[in-house]
């Protein structure tokens, strides 16, 4: 029961938890109840400061933490429903979309990194494996020199159970002659590291030492900000799953199924997927116009 939920939601939901049983204390009620009056109230509170995904994270949050109290849950009157309801159409259903971080503008990233260095290289194979795995952020910190296994030809990669996928899958990264080459980029650091065997892939490093705890996924976040700016781009417009939607892209332009996509990003389904795929500039407009061409060129006749 718990490892019902990946490591990181079980973080996120119980500061989710401990912020609702603070806002209660604070308004003078003994303990935190599942009144959907007390939770309506709680989260017009917090929707002062925080976008919608925060508070329908909240929500989520106290159920699921409340339901492990003992706590029942009963809304006869929808408060919480229509409370949601609300806030998704005063701030709008669809919130903007995050550009992708294409291969091109990774390689612009990377050149950013300096040559040598243990940081640069731990930096260059996390961004890599990220980006040829379809990896989240969470995803990239839990791997461990015990989940890599190098061959000839190519690197294989134990991912442990993680937000959608309750038992750890291998996956197959194959070496290429290319700058992009998550193979060779690990295989340097391995080679640069001390290679503890049951030690983090990417450790965090202080004074040129490396230590034994991994870099934690804000670290990642931080890195990958930092790089974009040096690229003259605006952070703000990238998000956590950036990495993830450029390779599912970069792979959709090549002509691969949605089927083999999913093989690699992990999804269960195409409506899962098709979120991540973005087009080219100008292919929306190409293939509309391309359509009236194969209706006989009708568009064009006058008729």
């Amino acid at each position: 029961m718990d490892q019902a939920l990946a490591p990181s939601t079980r973080t996120r939901y119980l500061a989710s938890w401990r912020r609702y049983e603070a806002w209660c204390e604070a308004k003078g009620t003994e303990k935190p109840n599942s009144d959907p009056k007390t939770i309506t109230l709680f989260l017009t509170e917090r929707s002062a400061k925080v976008g919608q995904s925060a508070l329908e994270q909240d929500l989520a949050a106290i159920r699921f933490m409340g339901a492990m109290n003992g706590l029942e849950f009963k809304d006869p009157r929808n408060y919480l429903r229509r409370f949601m309801r609300g806030i998704r159409r005063e701030r709008g259903h669809d919130p903007k979309r995050k550009r992708m971080i294409a291969p091109v503008l990774l390689g612009q990233m990377l050149d950013h990194l300096p040559e040598n260095g243990p940081k640069a290289s731990r930096d260059r194979a996390a961004l890599l494996i990220g980006f040829s795995l379809a990896l989240r952020r969470s995803e990239i910190v839990a791997i461990g020199w015990d989940d890599i296994v190098f061959e000839d030809a190519h690197l294989i990669v134990r991912l442990k159970p993680s937000k959608n996928q309750s038992n750890a899958v291998f996956q197959w990264i194959p070496k290429v002659p290319s700058s992009l080459c998550a193979f060779n980029a690990m295989q340097h650091w391995y080679q640069l590291s001390n290679r503890p065997i049951d030690g983090p892939c990417f450790p965090a490093i202080r004074d040129g030492k490396i230590q034994k705890r991994a870099v934690s996924d804000r670290y990642i976040n931080r890195l990958v900000k930092r790089l974009l700016l040096l690229c003259d781009k605006v952070p703000q417009e990238f998000g956590a799953h950036s990495l993830r939607s450029g390779i599912a892209t970069a792979a959709h332009w090549e002509g691969l199924s949605d089927a083999d996509i999913r093989k690699i990003t992990r999804h269960k389904s195409t409506g899962g997927l098709l979120p991540y795929l973005q087009p080219k500039d100008g292919l929306l407009h190409e293939q509309i116009f391309r359509s009236f061409d194969n209706e006989g060129g009708r568009a064009g006749s006058g008729k």
